[in-house]
């Protein structure tokens, strides 16, 4: 009789676990459709928001230090690649701190820095360069929405 027991506790961790799971899944789409359908370009969609060399050295040193999950592991280096990319090319092209760079990022890419950028523990003095940042991702993503030649 113990051993049913312990045999139905299992089967029934693994159900929640397994509902949990499906839980999570639901949110990350509910999240993507929700994005998508308040007029947010496509996931594989290309823009190109225009940031400022120093913001852009900035933020790439704020999100170094976001906590983030091991299954956020390869959405946290794709945006970091995009950013670090775009710095080291607009570096050796000798642009200065105050000079604009415009860096090629998939949406999903910008979405993902949106959630980054949401969780980093920055400093008052920060929240110039993390909302200039944002405003130049909406605005790009603006500028998709208009353009005739949307991909």
């Amino acid at each position: 009789m113990r051993r049913n027991s312990i045999i139905i506790l299992l089967a029934m961790a693994v159900l929640l676990s397994t509902a949990a799971l499906a839980q999570r899944t639901d949110r990350v789409t509910t999240t993507t459709i929700t994005a998508t359908a308040n007029g947010w370009p496509p996931t594989d969609a290309i823009i190109k928001p225009s940031f400022k060399m120093g913001d852009l050295k900035s933020v790439i040193l704020m999100l170094q230090e976001v906590e983030i999950r091991p299954v956020e592991v390869d959405v946290f280096l794709g945006v970091q690649k995009v950013l670090v990319d775009a710095a080291k090319a607009a570096a050796a092209s000798g642009r200065a701190d105050d000079a604009v760079t415009t860096v090629e990022m998939q949406a999903a890419q910008a979405q993902n820095l949106g959630f980054l950028l949401g969780r980093v523990k920055a400093k008052g003095t920060d929240s110039t360069i993390i909302n200039d940042i944002s405003a130049a991702v909406g605005s790009a993503a603006a500028q998709w929405q208009t353009s005739p030649q949307k991909k």
